[in-house]
């Protein structure tokens, strides 16, 4: 089947012409599937992660310790989210098998030769290979927790957000957002439950 480019576009929120392998630092979001409180419930401003929140936590910190070319920042796990900074650096030589493995649904270009719309690549050691990697690790683990088999289950939503950290005062006060994050949930947009009490 030959992707339909008016049913299935995304639109990108990457910057485009942006090399997102350069080395720097990039506040991420990252949001559960359907926007659900997967992740725990917050109480007096600190979150009580369920099984699947510990999980997602867990998961977060081996992504920096398994590459010594991804840093990560201060970081919170939300009901329903995750804000954090992930830092590249200039050596990225010890990029994992996994980070390098080509990923066949984004390499390949459709079978159409006449049409223009083609499906692109993540670039291994970019941050979209990172982020991609994060979720079908966590999500591995999720479903191996939950005892639940095949692809279908997902955790999170398709995409993520990302901003690029461009001066020690941006970052901050992506600091200082991230960690007065647990404090402001209940005006926090990403709360469903927000303006239901």
């Amino acid at each position: 089947m030959v992707p339909d480019p008016h049913v299935h576009h995304r639109r990108s929120v990457r910057l485009r012409g942006h090399d997102y392998r350069l080395p720097g630092a990039y506040f991420v979001t990252l949001c559960s599937h359907g926007h659900e409180e997967l992740f725990g419930t917050l109480l007096c401003g600190q979150l009580r992660p369920s099984p699947v929140g510990e999980l997602v936590a867990v998961t977060w910190t081996w992504l920096g310790n398994r590459d010594s070319g991804v840093r990560l920042g201060p970081w919170v796990l939300m009901p329903n989210h995750l804000h954090g900074i992930v830092e590249l650096a200039q050596d990225r030589s010890s990029r994992g098998e996994e980070a390098e493995r080509p990923n066949l649904l984004h390499s390949q270009t459709l079978a159409s030769a006449s049409s223009p719309l083609r499906v692109r690549r993540t670039q291994p050691g970019s941050l979209p290979a990172i982020i991609q990697l994060y979720k079908a690790e966590s999500t591995r683990r999720v479903n191996r927790l939950l005892r639940l088999e095949g692809s279908g289950n997902h955790i999170w939503q398709r995409n993520y957000y990302e901003r690029i950290i461009r001066s020690d005062r941006e970052y901050r006060a992506v600091v200082e957002y991230i960690l007065s994050n647990p404090a402001q949930w209940a005006a926090d947009h990403e709360n469903q439950s927000r303006g239901a009490r």
